[in-house]
């Protein structure tokens, strides 16, 4: 590991295309004369202990194309000159102390930016609508960023996007219905903002979509049924917002689902009781919401459920047999419905370790095969009819 400054005379070597020092104990400031560095292609600085703020000659690099700045203590502002950098494709300045309103992006003289993330900063101000000159973006990262204001409609002209993770900000208004052009898109991450309004129905729109994260928001209305119809969607997590309406049975068409994360919300009638049978669901959490009629009898017939959360509803009928000959089955909540009937018996290789089933009609005796479940360290039964 190096732990010495950077030496100055690095940017004086004429010919120097490559400059890889990831990963040291590098201390100091970024030398001023980085904009010397003129035939640099490569400049990696990541993953070290560089302080000060980033030179404004930096923008003097103009072959530069790859730019890793992250995990260092770099502060002050960006500079402006970054919009010089013509040729650059990935840049990365995430987890440093840098701060005040983001630069106009967006250059008309700087359209190769394939990779940007500003991550864990401490910037101010919103998005530049200017960003969206950017039309070769395709991965975009500001997490905890302490960005604020409504999204720039402008994004809407990142037709080439395929990432979007703007999580842990103050991020205010509606989710633009722009966003419903970027064709390529697979992962959406708008979590932890101050959204409201309803999820707009241009988001069905996104044919590739895999990852849907908006939780913890203030949305409300119904997820558009859009959504619902989009075949490569693996993970839609929408907990702890206002919204409500009915699963529709569009959703167990679904073959790639793995996590429905839908708790604390308004959610209300039966849910689909296909569901499970044509996915291999890993995670569902449907907890705090309004449902009614019967668990459905198939969540594990994938072999592949993990976590099955339901409590804090309106829920009848008897716990589901395969639930007991769930192996990979770890977590079960089921707690504050109307249950009834026995526990179902539980296979010799039992995962589970938390299991909650307090507060329903469960009558009968406390089978024997629980004593399978090796690995439990909460059970709680209480208020049934045992």
């Amino acid at each position: 590991m190096l732990t010495s400054q950077i030496p100055e005379f690095l940017f004086q070597l004429q010919h120097l295309e490559h400059l890889l020092l990831s990963i040291n104990y590098l201390t100091g400031t970024i030398p001023m004369n980085v904009g010397n560095g003129t035939e640099i292609l490569r400049l990696y600085l990541d993953n070290n202990q560089l302080s000060g703020r980033i030179p404004p000659f930096i923008g003097n690099c103009s072959k530069l194309m790859k730019l890793f700045l992250d995990d260092n203590q770099l502060h002050g502002v960006l500079p402006e000159s970054l919009n010089n950098l013509r040729s650059v494709v990935y840049l990365g300045i995430s987890n440093n102390r840098l701060e005040g309103k983001i630069p106009l992006l967006g250059s008309v003289r700087c359209k190769s930016l394939y990779y940007l993330d500003l991550s864990f900063n401490k910037f101010s101000g919103g998005i530049p609508s200017s960003l969206g000159n950017y039309s070769g973006l395709t991965e975009f990262y500001a997490v905890n960023s302490n960005l604020f204001d409504s999204m720039p409609t402008s994004l809407g002209l990142l037709g080439g996007l395929s990432v979007l993770h703007l999580p842990e900000n103050q991020l205010s208004g509606r989710i633009p219905s722009e966003i419903g052009n970027w064709k390529s898109l697979r992962e959406l991450s708008l979590n932890n903002n101050q959204l409201e309004g309803e999820i707009p129905s241009e988001l069905g729109m996104l044919s590739h979509l895999q990852d849907l994260r908006l939780f913890s928001n203030h949305l409300t209305g119904e997820i558009p049924l859009s959504i619902w119809k989009i075949p490569s969607l693996m993970c839609v997590v929408v907990y702890d917002n206002n919204l409500s309406g009915e699963l529709p049975l569009e959703l167990t068409e679904l073959k790639q689902l793995k996590n429905i994360s839908l708790f604390n919300n308004q959610f209300s009638g039966v849910i689909p009781q296909n569901l499970g049978i044509n996915s291999s669901l890993v995670m569902l959490d449907v907890s705090y919401n309004y449902f009614t009629g019967n668990i459905p009898p198939n969540l594990c017939f994938g072999r592949q459920l993990e976590k099955l959360v339901m409590a804090l509803n309106q829920l009848q009928g008897g716990i589901p047999l395969d639930l007991g000959r769930c192996t990979t089955l770890i977590r079960l909540c089921l707690d504050e419905n109307n249950l009834t009937g026995p526990l179902p018996d539980f296979t010799n290789n039992c995962s589970l370790t938390y299991m909650d089933i307090s507060e329903n009609n469960i009558s009968g005796a406390i089978p024997s095969s629980l004593g399978n479940c090796t690995n439990l360290t909460d059970v709680n039964l209480s208020h049934n009819n045992f």
